[in-house]
């Protein structure tokens, strides 16, 4: 998540800066594996899990002891998650000339909503919203081109990326509150 992790080179933001925190706290040295998206994270845990079937499997072949992610239902088969070190407001983006005037209108036959697959966000409208057509992309530079490329609906992310995307084209979208 790009609001959390703000550099790669080198490491910065709220989330390599908490597991160094957790690392110094645990008296223990900090190694940072990186995903490129929380799906991986995920998978990565389903298949350390999966590896034996009712066996308790090595710990040092765990892929990762400590993860920062989104707390989600549908991850927590394979993760045990502790309460939220962080709060990211997730919205949704619309045309100013739109009719949907809040998040009830967005669930509705018909509406395209453009969402980047994974994401936490995007894992609570697959749980919530059934009567609109989610269109998934991989990135969230994706997500905007295909809602704006293909004039779609709406366009669900993160409230602070989408601010940002705001100013591509200005005057001419506005966030749902």
């Amino acid at each position: 998540n790009p609001l959390l992790v703000t550099s790669r080179s080198p490491l910065s933001g709220v989330s390599p800066s908490l597991a160094g925190a957790i690392a110094s706290a645990l008296n223990v040295p900090l190694q940072i594996v990186e995903y490129e998206h929380p799906d991986l994270i995920c998978a990565a845990a389903e298949d350390w899990k999966s590896l034996s079937s009712g066996e308790i499997n090595d710990p040092l072949e765990k892929p990762w002891d400590i993860s920062l992610i989104a707390v989600d239902p549908d991850r927590a088969s394979a993760i045990d998650f502790t309460a939220p070190y962080c709060e990211i407001q997730a919205t949704c983006m619309v045309p100013t000339s739109s009719a949907i005037s809040d998040f009830s209108d967005i669930d509705r036959e018909g509406v395209q909503l453009s969402t980047k697959g994974g994401g936490a966000y995007d894992l609570w409208i697959d749980r919530n919203w059934k009567k609109l057509t989610p269109i998934k992309s991989v990135t969230l530079d994706d997500c905007y081109r295909r809602y704006a490329d293909d004039k779609l609906d709406a366009l669900a992310g993160l409230r602070p990326k989408l601010m940002e995307d705001l100013t591509n084209d200005p005057g001419q979208h506005r966030l749902l509150e």
